[in-house]
Order: structure tokens, then sequence, then C-alpha cells
């Protein structure tokens, strides 16, 4: 998969292996602390990966929002939180975003994430 992630993505994305058999998307997406977005990608079946945030983006944007995560798709923000997770087909699974692709758009899953995960932080800074 290193290969062909390179070849969508350039060497600027790597994968390193992680003992619960995900691997670890290291990228050049940087929050405004300075830290690297955390990516995750896992064969789901055959041909088919998963590319997820395993629930960070939330955490790390816990001095905006409840930990709760009922309480961060309420109201207002609420409501522009679910059009950005709609607008860029992206799923929300107990605080978790991610998408799901197939290996040939691996490069394509990279980038609707990491939009959704800029849309998501610019709308609860605000």
């Amino acid at each position: 998969m290193q290969k062909e992630l390179h070849r969508q993505l350039g060497i600027d994305f790597r994968l390193a292996e992680r003992p619960n058999g995900k691997m670890k998307l290291s990228n050049p997406f940087r929050s405004p602390d300075g830290d690297n977005f955390s990516l995750y990608v896992q064969e789901i079946e055959p041909g088919t990966v998963r590319i997820s945030d395993e629930g960070d983006t939330i955490m790390n944007l816990s001095c905006y929002v409840s930990h709760d995560i009922e309480e961060f798709f309420q109201g207002k923000k609420g409501e522009s939180i679910r059009w950005i997770i709609d607008e860029n087909k992206i799923v929300e699974d107990n605080g978790s975003f991610y998408v799901d692709v197939p290996v040939g758009k691996l490069s394509e899953g990279v980038f609707r994430l990491c939009q959704a995960i800029i849309q998501i932080r610019s709308e609860l800074a605000l």
C-alpha cells in the first residue's frame, strides 16, 4: 500500500504499521498548534481502506466543545458540522471521523477527510 500511497500523494505521506494492525499515515497537514493531523489507514476488505482520525479531531478540540459527543452535534454549530460531514461524504461514528474508499482512490479519501477536519475545526473555533 505504501507504493500506491506514494504514487497518488507523493513522498510527504508515509505509512507506519501499528501493533493493532492499523497504519498511521504521516502527512503534511497541520493543526493550528503545529501538530500533524492524526490519520490512520486500515484495510477493511480486499481493495478497500478506511481512513480515520480515530476520534483525535474531537479530542483535540475539547477546549472548544464538550467531551459529550451528543452535545457536539447540537445547536447551530452541530447543524453546520453535520452539513460538513454530508458535504465531504465522510462518516462520524462515536466521535471518530472516517471515509471508506477503494485503494485506487486513497488520495481522494485523504483529501476529503482532511478538508472536513479543517472545516470542522474552523466552525468550532468561531
